[in-house]
């Protein structure tokens, strides 16, 4: 970003005026995105460097990048072998090891189509994932196989390949893995990875190169209803937000060779796109955590001297209070990226306090964005990382603020419904047309908009700050008698100004004379706390202050821990039927 620029806006209008463009120079607002597959992408970013290192996956397993298409082509002559064909939509379900890149690389170079889903959700879920794929192919690590063993023969699947989070491990760790957990395969419709990869050894892998519009990815998202509906991206979607990110990354010349570290699982497409793809896209070291640990970040630290991560709040959050952290030295951390959820205003000015202490001479930078749009739509540069701001659009996205409910554009400043649109935007729901028409609309000016379901508004600089989701606003009764909305996202912001809240999550409760009200579910920072009703005074004291009186909680109830959805966010639909269940 360049520095110190101010837009001179022409008509008052975020789309038409775009100011956050003043901060990019000439030559990446040039820049066109390439016309390739993901393999090209990477290939192309790496094929002079095959020396170089590629992945390290915990402390057993390096591969360079020359290593790393040798294996993608093993994989992709086990594809072949087992007959995959170009278009076909192929499942999987793994956590971050080598042999999940080889794999969807793989697929990709073949043609054909990935669906990445949870790798431990419940039978009846990934029944429903592979038939409404209607997937051949299911390629999973043991931990799901030993959720669907009993009712594999009951899908579409006729061949799955179950791999062990040991296969890339050496020596004795590998037997020790394998001989505690792998399980018994049934050999009518399984093998292992290392059978697939002997199956193949005598084919010729049948490369098809597909249209890079066509779909690619299918990623899995609860979107705005909460119900998982799959997102059909292209590849050119998956590298419109790698190739931007790249082209506007402070520093981005200065990092191949050095290390990302890769947090959340695969099947979240913030992780897949915007670590391993995005990461070697780059140049740089992947280091794939199979499963994270809260409280071993020291660990994952020392292993690969990180220079980068993608992480949520509550990861970061976290790292203020590992005692192993104390005194340690992080200043190889070029860029911490934080998305997923909106981060608290006073625990973002912690964990920057806590990067300078430790020597990492950064602040933390804040992302914006949704499956729906392949991941990213803005995020904030040393210029523009202002408190509870998301950052600038990345150089090819379009933003504007619309009337919700309309198509109607709001001038800057103006709060109301944020739209994007760009080379990221999905194709749609795979088999959901009518959920794909309620949530990309085309606009008078004959443009493919994303509707966001997010409350925002657009300063005079183009930065972009959400104040509240659509989808949460809940109707109730003021004290006079007047119908208003209640916005929980505000109410829980003020509660969490309180010194003893770790984290709030407010839902509406009905209620036969305010249509709702108002509850609170509260983590205290110190769950031995004894007097709670001296907690709940407080908390009720500074609300009626802060609030409108409509807005202050009727009910709180302290919790240990809120429930997290699979992507690491509150889930705060999770609260809402617990509560119904137990009215």
């Amino acid at each position: 970003m360049n520095s110190n620029t101010v837009s001179q806006n022409k008509t008052g209008y975020a789309s038409i005026d775009k100011p956050w463009r003043n901060g990019f120079s000439k030559e990446v607002l040039a820049a066109e995105l390439p016309s390739q597959t993901m393999f090209e992408y990477i290939y192309e970013a790496n094929k002079d460097r095959s020396d170089e290192i590629a992945l390290e996956y915990m402390d057993m397993k390096k591969v360079t990048y020359g290593e790393l298409w040798q294996h993608i082509e093993e994989a992709a002559k086990g594809l072949t072998a087992i007959g995959v064909q170009p278009g076909e939509i192929v499942t999987i379900a793994m956590p971050n090891t080598p042999e999940f890149v080889y794999l969807a690389y793989a697929v990709n170079r073949l043609g054909a189509v990935m669906n990445l889903i949870h790798p431990l959700p419940g039978e009846k879920e990934l029944h429903g994932y592979l038939d409404e794929a209607e997937s051949r192919f299911f390629f999973m690590f043991d931990g799901t196989y030993n959720i669907i063993k009993d009712s594999l023969k009951e899908t579409t699947v006729q061949k799955a390949i179950v791999i062990s989070p040991a296969q890339s491990l050496s020596g004795i760790k590998r037997t020790l893995y394998k001989w505690a957990k792998f399980p018994k395969l049934d050999k009518s419709m399984c093998m292992t990875w290392t059978e697939f990869l002997k199956n193949g050894e005598d084919v010729a892998p049948a490369y098809f190169r597909k249209d890079p519009e066509a779909m690619a990815v299918i990623s899995h998202t609860g979107g705005t209803t909460g119900e998982p509906k799959g997102c059909m991206l292209s590849d050119t979607n998956e590298n419109a937000i790698a190739f931007q990110v790249r082209l506007s990354f402070p520093g981005h010349e200065n990092v191949p060779g050095k290390s990302m570290l890769v947090v959340l699982p695969p099947f979240v497409n913030y992780s897949f796109c915007n670590g391993i793809h995005e990461g070697m896209g780059m140049g740089m070291k992947i280091c794939l955590i199979p499963n994270y640990e809260i409280g071993k970040y020291h660990e994952y630290h020392k292993l690969h001297n990180v220079a980068v991560i993608n992480s949520i709040p509550q990861y970061c959050q976290a790292m203020l209070h590992e005692k192993e952290l104390e005194g340690m030295d992080l200043s190889s951390l070029m860029y911490v990226a934080i998305g997923g959820e909106a981060m608290d205003s006073d625990i973002e000015a912690q964990f920057n306090d806590f990067l300078k202490e430790h020597g990492a001479d950064i602040k933390a930078t804040k992302g914006y964005g949704c499956t729906e749009f392949a991941s990213v739509v803005s995020f904030t540069y040393p210029e523009v990382n202002f408190p509870n701001s998301v950052g600038v659009p990345l150089p090819m996205v379009n933003l504007k603020i619309v009337d919700p409910g309309t198509t109607d554009e709001l001038k800057i400043g103006e709060i109301g419904e944020v739209c994007v649109s760009g080379p990221s935007l999905m194709l749609g729901y795979y088999k959901n047309q009518e959920a794909t028409d309620d949530l990309i609309k085309v606009h008078p000016d004959g443009i493919r908009w994303l509707h966001m379901g997010d409350l925002g508004k657009v300063d005079e600089n183009g930065v972009l700050y959400i104040t509240g989701r659509i989808k949460r606003i809940i109707m109730t009764k003021g004290l006079d008698g007047n119908v208003t909305k209640m916005f929980p996202d505000r109410i829980e912001k003020a509660i969490q100004l309180c010194d003893d809240v770790e984290l709030a999550c407010v839902i509406g409760v009905r209620d036969e004379e305010r249509i709702n009200i108002p509850k609170a579910y509260i983590e205290l920072k110190d769950k031995s706390l004894s007097d709670e009703q001296a907690v709940r005074n407080h908390i009720l004291a500074y609300c009626n202050e802060n609030l409108p009186d409509y807005q202050v909680p009727e009910l709180i109830e302290f919790v240990d821990e809120l429930p997290r959805t699979p992507r690491g966010k509150v889930d705060y639909r999770a609260l809402e039927e617990s509560d119904i269940k137990s009215a």
